[in-house]
């Protein structure tokens, strides 16, 4: 034997292993019911009390703290240790509508107020209260002493005993009526407070109730009061007709009375377990203890609380045993039932839907249900030549075909129910059997481990085809479909094809890319004239034409390493059953769901070819738990529904763990503040649905805007979300295509301290930078304003020189003259020298001068000379000279240069040093280059860029 057919048998022996492994049902015994005790983190052993709160969790007290429950995750509070043998014991909880939790204990009274993350002891006076309320803000409380009533300011005590300490004022219970009213049991008395008027009302009711019979917990069902006793069972009450009826078998010590809004009656007795009663009738409708059947079978009897919610879940506080719930189902799924007999148990191995008529095949033998008639009939496996896998169930000509694993084929009259096999065929009775199609003239084609037999319409062998007399592939035959044309699909170890126009098989001249090397593919109609190939984990499409073809990549999420079943239901959808559940996608693979216990698919064992559709489009499932059918309109109510909402536990910033507080402030206020410092920290995260189901291989959905897509997650993965930006994100998580659970949770984005700090060093050093940008290029203008100046001195001192030269040369040619004259120079000097200046006269000239020079405003020209305003003033130069030296004691250009100084000041001032350099602006007013900054820093102690920097002037 070669290799490559050695590899086919083993992967159909591996097929058929996995198909006919004999699975029990998912869900027996107790797992209907989960329990949560001190090993899943339960504060005490004993449950005393438990209420839901505003958000759908569960809050339960117990003989050692409180815990808070939602599904997935316990978080538990325990009180400072006080006196007392239980100091730690809660006796009853409430939520206030402040969504505070209250608790009261043996300490007193404690509130857990939302945004924090511990119980404090709030009312230390009011000792070991068994009930607690709050209605409309006001808070009532019970305990020995009689009701309490606090509005946060001011205490009210209301007693009903003859004396303030007589025993009789104990309250063990309070509740509200839809009226406003507060009802409260004492121990006796039924008691009505009325808020508005301040006045209560006792109704004597234990006086029609055995002796000494003490009243406990009670509720309130429309004007039916229940009220249970200590020690003498429960009591149906009408206290405004004073009459009192006993309601029988419920036992005897009564822990807890609970009313729900679908009429319902909750009792919880220590010793009897928990019973379930119409409330308008009191009759017992279901019983849980320790002897009822495994669907009501608890592991205590003694059960401290018993709460039915609206949506059907029971939740049981015991002794000892902890917290018991009974998980939440959606009504997808619905196990197959006619009258009393029900497929839930069995193992369906194949099935048959058709108009009125079933037929089931199980590891015990098939069942024929007609349901026309209500007839339900067995033919046991025994019947079946010892067949226990039954691989295919097929109706032809008025009889079922019953293909097998282990016994070959069967046909079986549904009239007699008598089993006969193929006569003609003999091989057919031990073969192995696994596919069935009719052709177009009405013959039955069997698909078997030794080829192809063709059945005519009257029950005889009229064909066998082998790979030996046609081009049959070899190998078994796992799928047979016959198309519009007549032609039939044969999967082997290979595709081969029949004509029917020329009665032969083809396995060869495929197109090229063509699937046909494919082993072992079933073959089934899909939409728009599609055929469909499934194998193992892998699927593929072709029209009949073969000019479209390829693979139907399924999303990751539904690949498992086997696929058992595929189904086009064509109403838009494909069904996958793999070892990772039961999926169904639309035809785009863009949505899907995954469906489970939550959902109502009690199993997750799908059998071979356990998913089918029948006639009007209601798709089937075969699974190891019973026959099971879709709900269509209840699936596409689910996907729409928000009855539950998504909450998100096990958050972590970074790698810190948040606190209560922090993840009750997220998921009230669906915000998350993360820091940031140039990335965002990172977020981590689980989501939950608190609807309370079986959490197993549940799947969700998340992404970050509208425009993303959502990513998936199984349970109990972390979702990691980083480098976010700062700013606003929006969080959107769901259940796996339930767009009604559909959560958001803004993500915010801030900058950390730390990222405050480098932002505002970053701000100082570029303030820094840009300072020194500054000083450097007023350095640079000063350095060039003494570039400049030294350039002018050089050239004054040039100019000087030349002149000294001038005159040199000067003095040699006239040094005759000069000798000659000297004698009389110095008498002239001697005069000169002792000339007296008139004061009186040079301050005229200085007046004529100053009103002369800023008349005209003539300092603005930069050749102006001093023998120019001699001139003008009718004075020579020598005698003006004189005035400046003599009397004004400086000389002429420090005069005038100071007119030309202060213009210079007056057009700063102006704002026309925007217009002009400061050189332009220095020549306007009469400078010259050369002597402008050599006067400013003379007269001023500074350079002209100084002065400006100084008035806070920027160039």
């Amino acid at each position: 034997m070669t290799i490559k057919p050695l590899l086919h048998i083993i992967a159909l022996i591996v097929l058929l292993f996995v198909g006919t492994v004999d699975c029990h049902a998912d869900i027996v015994g107790n797992e209907r019911i989960n329990y949560v005790t001190r090993e899943n983190g339960l504060a005490g052993e004993s449950v005393s009390s438990l209420i839901f709160d505003s958000q759908h969790r569960v809050w339960m007290g117990t003989n050692n703290g409180v815990s808070m429950y939602n599904g997935k995750r316990i978080v538990s509070f325990r009180f400072s240790r006080g006196g007392g043998s239980d100091p730690n014991y809660v006796y009853d909880l409430c939520e206030g509508d402040n969504h505070s939790i209250y608790a009261v204990s043996g300490q007193g009274v404690f509130e857990l107020r939302q945004n924090d993350d511990r119980f404090r002891l709030i009312l230390p006076d009011i000792p070991k209260a068994e009930t607690v309320l709050v209605h409309n803000g006001v808070l009532y409380l019970g305990n020995r002493e009689g009701l309490h009533i606090y509005d946060g300011k001011h205490m009210k005590r209301i007693v009903v005993g003859p004396t303030p300490m007589a025993i009789e004022n104990g309250v063990r219970d309070i509740k509200a009526d839809n009226k406003g009213n507060i009802w409260f049991t004492s121990r006796y008395m039924l008691n009505c407070y009325n808020p508005t008027t301040g006045k209560h009302r006792s109704y004597n009711i234990a006086k029609k109730m055995p002796e000494r019979a003490a009243m406990s917990r009670f509720d309130i069902s429309g004007d039916r009061f229940y009220v249970g006793t200590k020690n003498n069972g429960l009591y149906l009450c009408l206290p405004f007709k004073g009459e009192v009826q006993r309601v029988e078998g419920v036992g005897n010590i009564i822990t807890s009375v609970y009313a729900n809004r679908r009429g319902d009656l909750c009792v919880g007795t220590d010793g009897h377990g928990a019973f379930l009663l119409d409330a308008a009738t009191a009759r017992i409708k279901e019983t849980y203890n320790t002897s009822a059947d495994q669907l009501h079978n608890l592991n205590s009897d003694a059960v401290y609380c018993y709460r039915r919610t609206e949506y059907g879940t029971n939740w049981f506080g015991l002794f000892r045993y902890g917290l018991a719930y009974t998980f939440y189902s959606q009504p997808l799924f619905h196990t197959y039932t006619m009258g009393n007999f029900t497929t839930e148990g069995m193992n369906v191995r194949s099935f048959y839907i058709g108009n009125g008529e079933k037929v089931i095949g199980t590891t015990d033998g098939v069942y024929l249900i007609d349901e026309h008639n209500h007839k339900v009939s067995h033919v046991p496996s025994s019947a079946l030549a010892g067949a226990h896998i039954i691989t295919n169930i097929y109706y032809y000509c008025g009889k079922y075909y019953i293909a097998s694993y282990d016994a070959g084929l069967r046909v079986l009259d549904p009239k007699t129910l008598q089993v006969s096999t193929v006569a003609s065929a003999p091989l057919l009775a031990s073969t192995t059997v696994s596919s069935f199609a009719t052709s177009r003239n009405g013959q039955l084609w069997i698909g078997t481990s030794e080829g192809i037999y063709v059945i005519n319409p009257e029950g005889r062998a009229v064909a066998h085809y082998t790979e030996n007399n046609s081009r049959l592939c070899r190998g078994s035959v796992t799928g047979i479909y016959f198309d519009s044309r007549g032609n039939g699909w044969i999967g082997s170890e290979g595709l081969s094809l029949y004509v029917a126009a020329t009665r032969t098989f083809e396995n060869a001249n495929f197109p090229d890319g063509f699937f046909n090397g494919q082993s072992n593919l079933s073959v089934s109609r899909g939409h728009d004239g599609m055929l469909l190939f499934n194998r193992l984990h892998r699927v593929f499409y072709s029209d009949i034409n073969m000019k479209h073809f390829g693979e139907i990549k399924k999303p990751a999420v539904v690949l498992g390493s086997i696929s058992y079943a595929f189904l086009d239901d064509l109403k838009g959808h494909y069904w996958f059953a793999t070892d990772n559940g039961l999926f169904r996608t639309d035809y785009q693979l863009n949505t899907y769901q995954r469906f489970g216990y939550g959902e109502g698919l009690r199993c997750q064992f799908v059998n071979v070819g356990g998913v089918k559709a029948d006639t009007q489009g209601n798709v089937w499932i075969g699974t190891s738990n019973g026959l099971m059918q879709a709900d269509a309109k209840a699936m596409e109510h689910w996907q729409k529904s928000n009855e539950f909402s998504i909450a998100l536990y096990d958050v972590r910033k970074g790698s810190d763990l948040m606190t209560y507080d922090i993840e009750n402030k997220i998921n009230r206020n669906c915000r998350i503040f993360l820091t940031w410092n140039v990335l965002s920290q990172k977020l981590s995260f689980r989501p939950v649905l608190l609807d309370y189901a079986r959490q197993n291989g549940r799947m969700y959905q998340w992404r970050l805007s509208d425009n993303d897509e959502w990513h998936n997650v199984s349970d109990e993965t972390d979702i990691e979300i980083s480098h976010l930006f700062l700013g606003s994100h929006s969080l959107q998580l769901r259940l796996a295509g339930a767009e009604g659970t559909a959560t958001t949770y803004s993500i915010i984005v801030m900058p950390s301290a730390l990222a405050i700090i480098e932002f505002v060093v970053l701000i100082a050093a570029i303030a820094l930078l840009m300072l020194w940008c500054r000083y450097h290029k007023n350095t640079k203008i000063l350095l060039n304003e003494r570039d400049e100046i030294e350039g002018a001195l050089m050239e004054a001192e040039k100019a000087q020189q030349n002149a000294e030269m001038q005159m040199q040369q000067m003095a040699e040619q006239q040094s005759v003259a000069a000798q000659a004259a000297t004698a009389s120079a110095a008498t002239q000097s001697a005069k000169y020298s002792r000339v007296r200046i008139d004061e009186a006269e040079c301050a005229d000239i200085v007046k004529r001068m100053k009103s002369y020079i800023e008349r005209t405003r003539i300092f603005t020209n930069p050749e102006l000379k001093m023998s120019d305003i001699a001139e003008e003033l009718n004075l020579s130069s020598s005698r003006l000279s004189q005035v400046f030296s003599l009397y004004m004691g400086e000389n002429y250009y420090e005069f005038i240069n100071r007119y030309r100084l202060e213009e210079f000041k007056r057009l700063i001032a102006s704002g026309e040093y925007r217009r002009f350099t400061l050189t332009a602006l220095s020549e306007q007013c009469g400078f010259k280059k050369s002597s402008f900054f050599s006067t400013f820093r003379r007269v001023e102690g500074m350079t002209p860029t100084e002065y400006l920097k100084k008035l806070n002037i920027k160039l």
